[in-house]
């Protein structure tokens, strides 16, 4: 019985196990897959990413060890929201002799074990996955070429997870394994900034001289999981310096104005991060407003990276955001306060700020396009 009918037959099982069964490719059982040589070739490499809807880019693990068998022993890479889609890229590689993959058994666990889904498909590249529950989310890929050998379809081989179904053990997936979570789940970074105790989170203080003592105040959620470490930044010379990792730090303000970010992670993986700012009015100060714009200075071809607009400051309140893109007004972005994108070539960004009081302020950041195509991942094709 070839491997690939006895894959069809894995999702009556599945439903029982967290992971992917056993599969055969011949009708003796096989202790380890890795085992079976093949004389004069090799074994195709299964390697693949996947991409969130906001560009996150996560690699499978592709290497052949540590071997997992459980989903305990197994790391969340990542946490993504119930509605985000999942974009799987393939890049394995035939083997020596190979001259076309011939298909993937391709496992999915969606959310919880009695989810799961199992089977043979032609392609991978490109196939879309909508996350439609929360729970831990598996996905599990193995590759098979053309070079068939004694009786044996040409399987990969690598991958750290390996599959157990009964007494035998054998077959190897590539996994990415991941968190899914509702929108009010996802930990949330806040914080307050207090002066003499009071609250003057993006506002204004009234002091006499500089510089003045600050306390930030951490105001983070998270349901799920419990916050693991905290990192403050402060702006200065056009660029964030971190200076702390306490929950509640105090800092000294040496200017007429302070931004401030703090940045959080979590047990389970998630990151989030808020910013805040706190002006001083040192009496009789004229009206007036600024636009502040943080990014790159430079990026790879085609690299995601995020410009913010957070740290600009006004007299008043502000009360619109436009920005332009080469000169062009970018009415997609219109009141954003920041925003996540890429370029192919070299970008001059604006962002133009306008208060209540009617003032107005612009921006600019240039961006410039740094190497060639970017290579995310490389992978090397060999037999252990």
């Amino acid at each position: 019985m070839n491997r690939k009918i006895i894959s069809l037959l894995l999702i009556i099982t599945l439903s029982l196990s967290i992971f992917p069964s056993n599969v055969l490719a011949t009708k003796e059982p096989i202790g380890d897959w890795r085992t079976v040589e093949h004389e004069g070739g090799t074994k195709p490499y299964c390697a693949y990413s996947v991409e969130l809807s906001d560009g996150r880019v996560f690699p499978g693990r592709s290497g052949n060890l540590p071997i997992v068998t459980n989903l305990d022993e197994m790391n969340s890479q990542f946490t993504a929201v119930v509605g985000d889609t999942l974009t799987i890229k393939d890049s394995s590689s035939l083997s020596f002799n190979g001259t076309e993959i011939e298909g993937y058994d391709l496992q999915v666990r969606e959310g919880d074990a009695s989810h799961f889904s199992s089977r043979i498909v032609s392609s991978i590249d490109g196939r879309k996955i909508t996350l439609d529950r929360p729970g831990t989310w598996g996905i599990f890929i193995a590759v098979y070429d053309d070079d068939s050998f004694d009786g044996y379809d040409n399987w990969s081989e690598n991958g750290i997870w390996r599959s157990t179904h009964g007494n035998s053990k054998g077959w190897y997936f590539v996994p990415v394994e991941f968190t899914v979570v509702e929108p009010e789940d996802l930990a949330q970074a806040e914080f307050q900034i207090k002066y003499e105790r009071k609250d003057v989170t993006d506002g204004e203080v009234e002091v006499e001289s500089l510089p003045f003592k600050v306390d930030l105040v951490d105001r983070s959620t998270s349901r799920l999981s419990k916050i693991k470490s905290y990192k403050w930044y402060h702006w200065q010379n056009s660029n964030w310096q971190f200076f702390s990792n306490q929950k509640n730090p105090s800092f000294s303000v040496d200017g007429n104005q302070k931004g401030f970010k703090l940045e959080i992670r979590t047990e389970d993986g998630q990151t989030s991060y808020a910013t805040h700012q706190v002006r001083a009015k040192m009496g009789g100060n004229d009206e007036e407003i600024k636009a502040i714009l943080a990014g790159p200075s430079q990026v790879e071809k085609r690299e995601r990276f995020t410009l913010d607009s957070s740290m600009s400051y006004s007299s008043g309140k502000i009360v619109s955001r436009k920005w332009y893109v080469d000169g062009e007004y970018k009415s997609s972005w219109d009141n954003k306060i920041s925003v996540d994108t890429k370029i192919s070539e070299d970008t001059v960004f604006e962002v133009e700020v306008k208060d209540d009081n009617g003032l107005t302020d612009k921006a600019e950041k240039s961006v410039v396009v740094v190497g060639g195509e970017r290579v995310d991942y490389i992978y090397l094709n060999f037999n252990i």
